[in-house]
């Protein structure tokens, strides 16, 4: 495995060793000998199609009248013997890879054309079609997931030689090899990668020792990623909302299926343990106190919005929020818009179906496509690349989402604060003059000062007192300014809240495509990076049609609920299927 951080770089590599490997082939496919060998293998096809060779393992006989022949082949299912030797030899000499062209072992082959195709199509002129057949493979995010697992598969069975591949190979896929090399620096190659990269080597019970090359690195840095300490590992698990609903919708279905009790009280057990596990603490910042009084905040906050009842089961739509958590808040704040009947007034514009349609896209474009625009061109084709200011009343939605978000948040942390008083570290000592207005005896040169702080901090429960000396209280106005003015003792992550930010420049890449189809302006307009131009644009069209699929079962189950309205259900069934169509036009050939 050669690892080189860049896709570009990785392609540039891929091209020039099969152009090498496919100069030698060529050279032999030219030479006399072999050029020999194919016109008298085509004159023995030739010859029998004309009836010249006898059909049959006899080759004595006249052949019969080319009509005879066929029928005769077609009733056996057989060519003759002199036939089948020449096709063999032909299909050897001009369609068949010989590893002699390859970097492969002598007793290893690589992928035939037809193992290709059956894994992924791609057109016979791509290189990296091509490089498959010389043994060579490719490995990023750019490329398609159908493609990759080709190249997965026939590493594995040791039909490819040598993959160029990022960072993509570090962890997470099986793919053992004897040697590794790192093809030049980057700033992404850190000591954890290379620990990484380079354990693909020499994998126990397979080799006994690998190797690791360096080129074009400095030596330098060779020794210090040698040598350096692996950073410490924290668990990165989001106890979110969508996490809570997923695990509520378990327990339904375990329930509701008359599962075994033994079955539902080991679920039970696993999430206890989940909970007081430290995959939630990171840094020890969150405690076990915290983590316990935040999923509590997770059900409040599931039970106000309408997705469970006061049981914990879950209601309408619940199973599109739980499938759409890799989108949260945005999963939240979808179904916040769809029961306020915003969807519904929208689609009932006195307007034209194509313009409806777009207005429905641009919504759902500016919930779920949350990149934002580091720089506008001077120069743009086709495409607006920042979406307009929104409307009023759907503003009025995500500030009504909002709020009910911070109110939630707030009653939950001054609970917690209540119910732990006592365990809570207090912010009682001023950093700069050490002034402790915790004490009830204070100096005489500090009692001013003292009771002036003290009347202050009287009125903030969860910020931080020092905070709370410049005029603020308990409210805030957005999840930035909570996490980073909280007393100590309270950790909040603005990952885990579903609060909704607003961008200030919001990439309109998803709208821009589905108004004129070309990827090509999203990566000069919109910025969108070749190799993330196919994945955003799929996990939006994915989006699309999970959303009209779920509130078309949900209309035909009951056709009087506020998630369910025909009207609505056909406008994002069109929406879905243009988009869709347009991304399989322009795109549908990369996997």
């Amino acid at each position: 495995i050669v690892f080189h951080m860049s896709q570009r770089g990785c392609y540039k590599f891929a091209d020039h060793v099969t152009s090498e490997l496919k100069s030698r082939r060529d050279v032999w496919l030219n030479s006399q000998s072999t050029q020999t060998r194919v016109l008298r293998a085509k004159a023995q096809i030739e010859a029998h199609r004309d009836g010249q060779l006898c059909h049959g393992a006899g080759g004595n006989k006249k052949a019969k009248p080319n009509s005879d022949v066929a029928d005769d082949e077609q009733s056996t299912g057989k060519f003759c013997s002199v036939c089948e030797d020449a096709r063999s030899t032909l299909s050897t000499l001009v369609d068949f890879i010989d590893n002699r062209f390859t970097l492969l072992p002598h007793d290893r082959t690589p992928p035939s054309a037809k193992e290709i195709r059956d894994m992924v199509y791609m057109d016979q002129d791509d290189p990296m079609y091509i490089a498959l057949l010389y043994g060579i493979g490719v490995h990023h995010a750019g490329v398609g997931r159908k493609y990759k697992l080709a190249v997965e598969y026939f590493f594995r069975t040791k039909r490819l030689a040598v993959v160029f591949a990022t960072g993509t190979l570090a962890m997470g896929i099986h793919m053992p090899c004897r040697s590794v090399v790192f093809a030049g620096d980057s700033a992404y190659l850190n000591p954890l990668n290379f620990r990484q990269m380079s354990g693909r080597s020499g994998r126990r019970n397979l080799d006994l020792r690998g190797s690791v090359v360096f080129l074009g690195i400095r030596k330098d840095k060779v020794f210090r990623l040698i040598r350096s300490q692996l950073p410490n590992l924290q668990g990165n698990m989001l106890l979110n909302p969508s996490f809570c609903l997923r695990v509520l919708i378990k327990h339904s279905m375990l329930t509701s299926s008359s599962a075994p009790a033994l079955f539902i009280s080991q679920f039970e057990n696993s999430v206890k343990r989940l909970l007081c596990e430290p995959l939630f603490l990171g840094d020890q910042t969150l405690s076990v106190m915290q983590i316990n009084h935040y999923f509590r905040f997770c059900i409040d906050l599931l039970s106000q919005a309408h997705m469970i009842d006061e049981d914990g089961t879950p209601t309408d739509l619940c199973g599109l929020v739980a499938h759409l958590f890799f989108t949260e808040p945005s999963n939240i704040l979808f179904v916040t818009v769809l029961a306020s009947g915003f969807l519904f007034d929208l689609c009932n514009q006195d307007k034209s179906d194509e313009e409806i349609e777009l207005d429905v896209l641009d919504v759902l474009a500016r919930i779920f496509t949350r990149t934002p625009v580091y720089r506008i061109p001077e120069q743009r084709h086709s495409s607006v690349v920042v979406f307009p200011p929104p409307s009023s009343q759907f503003l009025q939605l995500i500030e009504q989402h909002n709020q009910f978000t911070m109110t939630s948040l707030v009653r939950y942390l001054r609970c917690f604060v209540h119910s732990f008083r006592e365990e809570l570290p207090t912010d009682s000592t001023l950093p700069m003059s050490k002034v402790d207005f915790s004490t009830t005896q204070p100096n005489n040169q500090e009692s001013g000062i003292h009771t002036a702080i003290q009347s202050i901090t009287r009125s903030t429960q969860i910020r931080s007192n020092f905070f709370a000396i410049g005029g603020h209280n308990d409210q805030f106005k957005d999840m930035q300014e909570m996490c980073w003015s909280l007393r100590s003792g309270l950790f909040i992550d603005s990952d885990i809240i579903p609060f909704f930010s607003l961008l200030k420049l919001q990439n309109s890449y998803a709208l821009d495509f589905y108004k004129h189809g070309q990827s090509k302006a999203l990566q000069t307009d919109n910025g969108i990076s070749p190799s993330d131009i196919y994945e955003t644009l799929f996990d939006f069209s994915l989006i699309l049609k999970a959303v009209h699929a779920a509130l078309k079962r949900r209309f035909e189950a009951n056709p009087n609920t506020p998630f369910g309205n025909e009207r609505v259900v056909t406008v994002l069934g069109n929406v879905s299927k243009t988009f869709e169509t347009k991304f399989r036009d322009e795109l549908g050939h990369v996997r």
